[in-house]
């Protein structure tokens, strides 16, 4: 086999390689529903408050856990506002991730209420990274953490949507095979959207084997393209 076809080849095998993988080890994302969110009135007020389910009530079973975090995970606030934030050059919104005392024994280290500022922030979105989440709280064992609040920092912050992105429901034992007990109103379609299944796990295994034939027919079809091109003689 010529040296152009190994380079061709490896080069093909090299891009599929590197698709599958992002395919393989991408995560799912949680969707946080802020139907509830208010505006606040630049009081440094809280525009959206979600309990997580180590508070420890059923009716919070199934809202965000802390613990499905990955070291990759963001949280990404679209947001709209007016006014300036009280300290110049601040960004007009901040995550706080709460805990407070309980019957648990708090957390070394864990902050009460830690105020995480964005990473990145426009006009309409802000990333809070998983590093700096961390970094505020004082801790990476979220075991601990009750309440997720998107605040104001003095401006009028009305939040749109929130997401937190790559994480891992695999972390939590057992949740998988939980059933939803209790559901609102206000929080059904959260139950719905977010309740655990396989279909994501499905839907990788099949994107991961379709592209496993695909990079062998490309392969294939440029190993018997180059071949007919140099039996051609051009």
């Amino acid at each position: 086999m010529k040296n152009s076809t190994k380079l061709a080849i490896i080069i093909i095998s090299t891009f599929i390689f590197s698709f599958l993988l992002g395919v393989s080890i991408s995560a799912e994302s949680y969707q946080f529903d802020v139907s509830g969110a208010k505006e606040t009135q630049g009081n440094w007020a809280q525009a959206f408050t979600e309990y997580t389910p180590l508070e420890g009530r059923e009716m919070h079973e199934y809202n965000f856990n802390p613990l499905w975090m990955t070291e990759n995970s963001e949280i990404i606030a679209e947001f709209r506002y007016s006014g300036e934030p009280s300290q110049q050059g601040a960004a007009p919104i901040e995550l706080i991730w709460q805990t407070w005392d309980s019957n648990k024994e708090q957390v070394p280290g864990a902050v009460k209420w830690a105020k995480v500022a964005p990473a990145t922030c426009t006009d309409t979105m802000a990333t809070f990274t998983y590093k700096d989440i961390v970094e505020a709280y004082g801790t990476d064992d979220f075991s601990t953490v009750y309440a997720v609040n998107i605040g104001d920092t003095g401006t009028n912050l009305k939040l749109l949507k929130l997401t937190c992105t790559n994480i891992d429901r695999s972390k939590v034992p057992g949740l998988q095979a939980a059933t939803p007990r209790h559901a609102t109103v206000a929080n059904v379609n959260d139950i719905e959207n977010n309740a655990p299944g396989d279909n994501s796990t499905a839907l990788t295994i099949a994107l991961v084997i379709g592209g496993i034939v695909l990079a062998a027919g490309i392969i294939f079809a440029v190993i018997l393209l180059l071949k007919k091109h140099r039996n051609s003689g051009y």
